[in-house]
């Protein structure tokens, strides 16, 4: 390390001279990594492992990256900066300066990463936020990504609040968030939150988990909140937080004794959080008890743990529903009489496909296999009926190219659904990891089946969705309005 590693006329020297001039531009732990390489390249060490203080956001770092076993680490000699090498030829001197450049190089990248929180709540600071806001209105722009942006002022009064009210509600507002929202301290005592592929409905659900979260403290805060959403009220950042601090109304209360209804859009985000539990196979929405909504859930195995899980999600969400619960059984044996008669009272029934809830007309049900894509262009999807294997290929791209392969293998294997693609979207724009949404409309009636899945690949993603919409038609289960 130039002078400060005392080898200043080799080459290793400068190149260890470039670590420090890398100080400010490097990642702290990648820095620890790159120091370890030049200290065994220079010394000819076979093994190497750097202790730095856990304050830091250190722990040990070994030569190549390489696992630190129990055995190891025990061999390692106690103390907040440590250098262990085999051989132990490093100078003294030499070892204590890598250490502090390793030291300074993970504070270094602390800092720049505090730069990011705020430091009372742990929250976004505003200039990250904006950064966030802007990302995600050119993902409604570009692909109709829908989200709702919510303005909160801390206490409307004169008063200020303290340094414990903002701590107390900074963590409270941390809490409340689902996976995908986002929130931040933007001023003194004024507070933001963009709640992922949400509409307007979700607000009132979002301020029910912030007051549940603050508990008995809830009692003295005053809130005054604002909302707005994207892209139906428009795709710019800036327009957008102004239309939601123009909406500021004080006296937002305690949401958490109301009941949200289960609009079309919450039931999208609820129906992805509950088929993402392990057992279950398939979500329904199957009518209402007196005043609230009827959920069906049908899972691979039972399991005690489902309904405990799915009645956590709907509270979260301020919900109350009720849960009708059933678990995947072997299709009975049916004769070539009653299958005729239920084909006849589909028939009858208007329609132009014979189904049963859940299964096909018979009990058989169609068994998912693979999804792949060629060239990123080339889908193909690989589906089992019975003793049949249907494929079926499209180039229409990873994610709208699954769901018709989709379409094109249930063909193939006889299943002429009269169902036609209406749409094929993900939240955010991005294919792979995210759900994946298709809509299915009905030829002739226009009633229209979503289905939502995730997958390895957009393209598994989309294919299994397309699926899970197939299901809503077998269930007689159409998307309800708003």
């Amino acid at each position: 390390m130039a002078n400060t590693l005392d080898v200043p006329t080799t080459h290793v020297g400068e190149e260890v001279a470039g670590l420090v001039r890398r100080l400010n531009q490097t990642d702290g732990v990648s820095f620890v990594y790159e120091v370890l390489e030049v200290m065994a390249r220079r010394y000819g060490l076979d093994d190497a492992v750097i202790g730095l203080e856990s304050a830091l956001g250190g722990g040990f770092f070994r030569l190549h990256r390489a696992k630190v076993d129990h055995d190891l680490a025990s061999r390692i000699p106690a103390g907040p900066r440590v250098l262990f090498a085999e051989p132990d030829v490093v100078p003294p001197d030499v070892a204590q300066t890598a250490l502090d450049l390793c030291g300074l190089a993970l504070r270094l990248c602390i800092g720049r990463h505090s730069r990011h929180l705020d430091r009372q709540t742990g929250l976004l600071t505003d200039h990250s936020f904006n950064d966030v806001l802007e990302a995600s209105a050119a993902q409604a722009a570009r692909h109709g990504w829908v989200y709702t942006l919510v303005v909160l002022d801390l206490d409307d009064s004169d008063a200020e609040p303290t340094a414990d009210d903002i701590r107390r509600f900074g963590k409270a507002l941390c809490l409340s968030l689902r996976s995908g929202d986002v929130a931040s301290r933007i001023e003194e005592r004024r507070f933001a939150a963009l709640l992922s592929n949400s509409d307007l409905d979700a607000v009132n659900p979002f301020l029910g988990r912030v007051y549940k979260q603050l508990g008995p403290a809830r009692n003295s805060i005053r809130l005054s909140q604002g909302a707005a959403a994207a892209p139906t009220e428009t795709v710019d950042p800036v327009e957008l937080r102004r239309i939601a601090t123009s909406r500021l109304q004080p006296g937002a209360h305690d949401h958490t004794a109301e009941r949200a209804d289960l609009t079309a859009s919450l039931w999208e985000y609820l129906e992805l959080e509950l088929r993402l539990l392990p057992p279950v196979v398939h979500v329904a929405r199957i009518g209402r008890r007196g005043d609230r909504d009827v959920v069906g859930i049908l899972t691979g195995d039972p399991s005690p743990t489902v309904e405990a899980s799915a009645r956590r999600i709907v509270e979260a969400h301020g919900l109350d529903v009720d849960f009708e619960f059933d678990a995947l059984r072997a299709p009975a044996e049916t004769d070539q009489t009653d299958q005729t008669d239920q084909v006849d009272q589909t028939d009858q029934a208007g329609d132009r496909w014979p189904r049963r809830s859940g299964s096909l007309a018979d009990g058989s049900r169609i068994i998912f296999k693979s999804a792949s894509i060629e060239s990123a262009v080339v889908a193909e999807v690989h589906l089992a009926h019975r003793d049949r294997v249907g494929v079926g290929r499209s180039s229409a791209g990873e994610l709208r190219g699954g769901a018709e392969a989709t379409m094109h293998a249930l063909a193939e294997l006889g299943i002429d659904a009269p169902l036609l693609l209406e749409s094929v979207c993900t939240p955010r724009g991005a294919v792979t990891g995210s759900p994946v949404r298709v809509v299915l409309s009905e030829a002739g009636s226009g009633r229209r089946y979503v289905g939502i899945a995730r997958g390895e690949t957009g393209a598994e993603a989309a294919s299994r969705a397309t699926l899970g919409a197939l299901n809503g038609y077998l269930d007689g289960a159409p998307e309800q309005p708003s």
